[in-house]
């Protein structure tokens, strides 16, 4: 008798572990009208640019701004945003920097926008603030890669998902920023506290295919760089682990990893240079 309760307690407890292994989560972004967020960004870059002439240099780049997003309406499954950034700032090192001009000098005190958000978590239709030009407007245009941007993270998926499940996710082409279309790869990792809010952590990775030209960003000739003409070719291997709020699919904090190797092409000066390094960024809700 003590065997048979055994083994039905085994039986009972088996079954009980398997319905949580298939518990489904459904991942959505829910917002309302008046809703406000701001998140802490900072990213830190590390270049080493090479070519026959100038041997191998190193360039690094440290930034940090903070982004307010303010929701508005919601029409046909589409909710209004406004973007604010502001305390931009940007330090450059190394003998290449100055390339660029002093490109922290003129950084814009400020950038506004305008996106639509939809339940999966897809920012879309970007628009930049009026006056937007040089710096402002490339940065924002970098910026608007949708699913891979800083605003939003990454797309839900539209089925629930279990634990440890996995999802597509499409980067659509951003020639502004020199982003061609890719696929990369999520995965519900499982459940995390931050702080006191009850969240999902999701990692995802993949290879973005990289094809600049400067002919393509808006405000090129008000910027530091000038008339200069150039193109970027390469790879950027990406990788990054989100927290999200449970029932809300707010953004708490992402880290993200981007490596991968470029060549570069400054068709005026007919040179050519071969960069590699590595890049962080951290996003974190501060309010």
């Amino acid at each position: 008798m003590k065997k048979m309760k055994t083994a039905a307690l085994v039986a009972v407890l088996g079954v009980v572990g398997f319905a949580l292994a298939q518990e489904m989560v459904t991942l959505r972004r829910v917002v309302k009208e008046g809703d406000k967020e701001t998140y802490q960004i900072t990213s830190n870059i590390k270049q080493i640019i090479s070519n026959d002439m100038m041997g191998e240099q190193e360039v690094t780049i440290t930034s940090s701004q903070k982004m307010a997003l303010d929701y508005g309406k919601t029409t046909d499954g589409k909710t209004d945003v406004n973007v604010k950034i502001t305390d931009i700032k940007m330090e450059m090192g190394g003998p290449m920097a100055a390339m660029a001009g002093d490109m922290a000098s003129q950084m814009p005190k400020e950038l506004t926008g305008t996106a639509k958000l939809d339940e999966f978590n897809n920012m879309t239709d970007y628009k930049m603030g009026s006056g937007m030009t040089g710096m402002g407007a490339q940065m924002m245009q970098m910026m608007s890669g949708g699913t891979q941007g800083m605003l939003t993270g990454i797309t839900f998926p539209k089925d629930p998902i279990a634990v440890g499940g996995t999802w597509d996710i499409k980067v659509p082409e951003n020639k502004a920023a020199g982003m061609g279309a890719a696929t990369m790869k999520a995965t519900l990792v499982g459940a995390e506290k931050v702080g006191a809010r009850d969240a999902w952590k999701i990692t995802y990775s993949g290879a973005l295919p990289m094809n600049m030209d400067s002919k393509n960003m808006q405000g090129m000739a008000d910027s530091p760089m000038g008339q200069m003409s150039f193109t970027i070719t390469g790879t950027l291997d990406t990788s990054g682990t989100l927290l999200v709020e449970k029932g809300t699919g707010k953004l708490l904090q992402m880290d993200v990893k981007i490596g991968g190797k470029q060549k570069m092409e400054m068709t005026d000066m007919g040179m050519t240079m071969d960069m590699r390094g590595d890049t962080t960024m951290s996003v974190k809700l501060i309010n």
